[in-house]
């Protein structure tokens, strides 16, 4: 007796982001596209420093995490999936968002400690940022989340001398001063 072969499903497009990507030139005030120095795109939105420093980030919004507070000139930023943060001209950074799925009670508030830092970069990926401070340690703040036991983690940068740090979703990697690549 020969049965009939299961019926076939036509394939799903995948999910679509509930914010579409912006296409060209973006358009941040009346027609009038600026220049800039800086970008990062985290989760679902981006960041951007403009050439006066003004931090400028646009797409989905729902942690705060494309609202710079106003008034802020800064170099560099960097954006996470739920928090973005920025690095000022006297190194020191400032971040906005969530943490942990916790409102920030003020755009520094995350630093703990480590609100009066000197930064020479800052990279931000998933729910954790990580900092290169000026005695080239790193350090990190927020967290990763850990697959095998199923809990959020601080992340803890090795005790070396970092020359730049990357951060992706649930682990950190930096280029030591001496050359060599060391992940956490």
């Amino acid at each position: 007796t020969a049965t009939a072969a299961p019926p076939t499903q036509a394939p799903t497009a995948p999910a679509q982001p509930a914010t579409p990507p912006p296409q060209g030139p973006v358009n941040t005030e009346a027609g009038v596209n600026p220049k800039f120095i800086s970008i990062s795109v985290g989760g679902m939105h981006a960041c951007g420093v403009k050439a006066d420093g003004a931090p400028h980030c646009g797409g989905y919004n729902d942690s705060g995490r494309a609202s710079p507070p106003s008034g802020l000139s800064l170099e560099a930023v960097a954006a996470g999936n739920i928090q973005s943060c920025g690095l000022k001209s006297d190194g020191t950074a400032v971040c906005w968002g969530r943490l942990e799925n916790k409102a920030l009670p003020s755009p520094s508030a995350i630093l703990g400690d480590l609100i009066f830092a000197k930064f020479i970069s800052l990279s931000a990926g998933g729910s954790a940022t990580c900092g290169v401070k000026t005695d080239n340690f790193a350090v990190c703040w927020g967290y990763f989340w850990n697959n095998e036991t199923h809990e959020a983690e601080s992340p803890a940068p090795p005790n070396e001398s970092f020359a730049m740090v990357s951060v992706g979703t649930d682990y950190a990697c930096g280029v030591t001063t001496d050359g060599h690549l060391s992940c956490w």
